[in-house]
């Protein structure tokens, strides 16, 4: 009867350490299943001025790329003063009003990159804006850039080769027109149509339309000026309206 109990409590406790190793067992088995799984990285939603600041480059490779398109000498690069845009202060009587409507204007001014040009007040600033500056106010958006290296003297042959960096950069495109402005002397425009990421508002597909405005300033300086609102919205005079406000400073 003795033995017959001890054998009892051996298979008992047998049975326990079983179950206490289990226990122990199966937790860390959990917990390393869930280390093994990897972690999706959560990418930040691509903002309006976000793709803009992605389309200026130097000037060098866009040349480069307009050479080999045209098959022909490379295009010149200005090794004197270029010809230079010179853009009236104010703008002409007949524009229309565009997206800004009756809002009253600011005039920002940056006397560190040398320029000012005017944006609706209510419109506020990207802080994260690399190169210039560009204003934002729903769906919409003003950008002033500045492109390194040599301004060429051909502006319609680089705008016609830096095209192809604007489609790359910008879901959804389809030229609308590439063409030298009648009002903003010397400057070449490249309008599209574009979809702009999300509504900020509705958080629903943006079907958009941008004008860049391409000139040289008075400090011999390539300079893209664009707008960008939803198709429905859009007034090419707006647009033109906000090129010819902007200016070169002290």
């Amino acid at each position: 009867m003795k033995q017959h109990k001890f054998w009892l409590l051996y298979v008992g406790t047998l049975a326990a350490v079983a179950i206490l190793d289990i226990n122990i067992l199966i937790p860390s088995m959990s917990l390393s299943a869930q280390s093994s799984t990897p972690t999706a990285s959560v990418q930040p939603a691509m903002t309006q001025c976000g793709f803009i600041d992605a389309l200026v480059a130097d000037t060098s490779p866009v040349l480069a790329e307009a050479t080999v398109a045209v098959g022909v000498s490379p295009l010149a690069t200005a090794t004197t003063s270029p010809t230079v845009a010179v853009v009236p202060t104010k703008p002409s009587a007949e524009s229309g009003s565009g997206e800004m409507g009756d809002e009253a204007l600011t005039t920002y001014r940056d006397s560190n990159q040398g320029f000012s040009i005017d944006y609706p007040h209510s419109w506020a600033q990207e802080m994260t804006f690399h190169n210039g500056v560009c204003f934002t106010a729903r769906d919409s958006s003003i950008a002033v850039q500045f492109v390194k290296g040599t301004p060429p003297t051909d502006l319609m042959a680089y705008v016609q080769a830096d095209e192809a960096r604007v489609q790359a950069n910008s879901p959804g495109y389809k030229q609308v027109y590439l063409k030298a402005s009648t009002q903003v002397a010397g400057a070449v425009i490249l309008g599209y149509e574009w979809d702009a990421g999300k509504s900020i508002v509705t958080e629903k597909p943006i079907h958009a339309r941008t004008d860049r405005y391409y000139l040289v300033d008075s400090s011999g300086r390539l300079v893209v000026v664009s707008e960008t609102e939803p198709i429905k919205n859009f007034d090419p005079d707006g647009v033109r309206d906000t090129a010819l406000t902007y200016q070169v400073v002290k």
